[in-house]
């Protein structure tokens, strides 16, 4: 620590990380125990991690069995949204149709590993609704998509008048 400071410096000053363990979300317990680590644990803990916004739709009626679509025009089934390594977390959805209300059930499915789309890795009940949302956390996420993925979204069951979706999405530590 080179220069002549007058005051206590971070390095200096104590961190107690018992106060809020929250504080990273539940990724990993924060082990500092003065502020300079704490500030670098916490950026190290920025820096690999991102959260991003993925969006979906289908323009017409979709019935059940209908595949819904990340790119205009392209199914799912034929484009679907491509992971990489690591688990991804889905912090949030939001389900919703141009029309009174729907009554549907949506499917998020790996095609990865379930290419007949039997077993969602987790269903969205519209239920009569407009809109639908479920959020997460880090810690508890709406639902995991594992390392390798091939995200597809469908309708399970019932109708929905020009669905429209929105993931927020959580890669990294």
């Amino acid at each position: 620590m080179a220069g002549p400071y007058t005051a206590p410096v971070a390095e200096a000053t104590p961190f107690e990380a018992s106060r809020n363990p929250d504080f990273n979300n539940g990724l990993s317990p924060i082990t500092a125990e003065n502020v300079q680590d704490a500030i670098e644990q916490a950026l190290f803990i920025a820096l690999a991690s991102s959260n991003y916004l993925t969006l979906g739709q289908y323009n017409g009626n979709a019935n059940s069995g209908r595949v819904l679509e990340f790119f205009t025009g392209i199914n799912s089934d034929d484009a679907p949204l491509v992971f990489g390594d690591g688990t991804t977390k889905v912090l949030s959805i939001t389900m919703s149709t141009t029309s009174m209300s729907s009554s549907a059930v949506i499917g998020f499915y790996n095609k990865d590993v379930d290419p007949n789309y039997n077993t969602p890795l987790f269903s969205l009940d519209m239920d009569g609704q407009k809109t639908q949302q479920e959020s997460g956390t880090i810690a508890l996420p709406v639902f995991s998509i594992p390392p390798d993925a091939l995200l597809v979204v469908k309708v399970d069951s019932g109708s929905i008048q020009k669905p429209h979706f929105q993931l927020i999405l959580s890669a990294g530590v």
